[in-house]
């Protein structure tokens, strides 16, 4: 998980162009004077999985549900490529081909 080195607040045109708050780019938020980076992923603005369920779930939040809607987003994702994927596989390795090669 990557988390802004700048506390959220709503867009406005004041801090728009506040690249630290809005967005949780690793290579953009390294930059800043407060970024942290814990080697372990358990702390800082850069965290494993694991660290960022067990955050939520110490902080009362349903993460049982949380994952549940992560698999749920992942697949109707994937769904969601399928047609294009199969196209593409098709067009480079024939119609005949039955997905071995």
């Amino acid at each position: 998980a990557r988390f802004c080195t700048e506390r959220y607040k709503p867009p406005s045109e004041n801090n728009m162009g506040d690249t630290f708050m809005h967005l949780t780019n690793f290579a953009i938020n390294k930059h800043h004077a407060d970024f942290e980076i814990d080697e372990d992923g358990d702390a800082g603005h850069k965290r494993s999985l694991t660290s960022l369920l067990q955050w939520l779930s110490e902080a009362g939040y349903p993460t049982h549900r949380t994952w549940n809607q992560i698999k749920g987003l992942v697949v109707k994702t994937l769904l969601s490529t399928q047609p294009h994927l199969s196209h593409v596989y098709h067009s480079v390795l024939g119609e005949d081909n039955v997905g071995f090669s």
